[in-house]
């Protein structure tokens, strides 16, 4: 009987699990990001024609840098207004904003290889360095996240939930966006438009910066992806004790409609009306 049938939910619950998916995406993209720069890092330092041949693979570039950019940006949007405090909302619209326009980026990068009209697309020095200081502030507001999610779980305090508090630390943070501005400050010919880059760096100048700038890069990107999946283990834990605190809400159901302005119920069976 339809007015027999009454149906519950748990919204904290459901914020916290779908955090939770959040967090993961997050985690596994940020994991795929740790990957790639991984292999480019070993390329700078060995100059191996293999990992050359792979990093500038269609299949390696589509496949890994297409996961990097939708997962995250899916990842963002599960976080995305989840709980109704102020940091969080900031925190989590900066972040789906800023994944977007990776996607963004990544999609005017790699349009012909997507069977797209090829397209004569200018600034790739100025989408390049906007693509790495939003990294940087991308991390920061993953950080900022965490932090609001900790102080969100003082309300659960249980061993388990203790455990598994989301650890990050803004140094790498810092000092990557630091750089990043640095070097996208002094390598820009500001004379000229659309931006280029100016080359002027020795080759090993330009091998130690690369060297330097993907060893931070490498650093923050795996303490972030492990203070995800921590975020993502912290999120499910806490949904299992908010599913037993949360106060069932009844779903609405035609019974419990006071008017019927479409005639829906008449348009019932007999046995659903009552």
């Amino acid at each position: 009987m339809l007015d027999s049938q009454i149906h519950c939910e748990r919204p904290r619950s459901k914020a916290f699990r779908r955090s939770a998916i959040g967090f993961g995406l997050s985690a596994i993209g940020l994991g795929a990001l740790c990957a790639d720069n991984i292999l480019e890092l070993g390329y700078i330092l060995s100059f191996a024609p293999q990992l050359r041949k792979l990093l500038l693979n269609p299949v390696w570039r589509l496949g890994v840098g297409g996961a990097i950019t939708w997962l995250t940006f899916f990842g963002s949007y599960m976080l995305w207004l989840r709980f109704e405090t102020p940091k969080w909302a900031r925190a989590s619209t900066l972040l789906l904003i800023m994944n977007a326009t990776h996607v963004a980026f990544w999609v005017a990068a790699h349009h012909t290889e997507l069977g797209l009209q090829d397209l004569q697309i200018e600034h790739s020095w100025l989408r390049h360095q906007i693509s790495q200081i939003m990294n940087w502030a991308e991390f920061a507001c993953w950080i900022a996240l965490g932090r609001e999610l900790n102080r969100i779980s003082l309300e659960f305090e249980t061993p388990e939930v203790d455990q598994r508090r989301f650890l990050a630390y803004s140094g790498f943070v810092v000092l990557g966006m630091v750089v990043a501005i640095l070097v996208g400050g002094i390598l820009t010919d500001w004379s000229a438009w659309p931006l280029e880059r100016v080359v002027w760096l020795s080759p090993m100048d330009s091998l130690m910066l690369a060297t330097a700038t993907t060893m931070i890069m490498l650093a923050a990107c795996m303490q972030m992806t492990l203070a995800c999946w921590r975020g993502m283990s912290l999120c499910r834990v806490i949904a299992a004790h908010a599913a037993e605190l949360d106060p069932p809400r009844q779903h609405w159901t035609i019974d419990h409609f006071d008017e019927d302005p479409w005639g829906i119920r008449a348009e019932l069976p007999q046995e659903f009306r009552n």
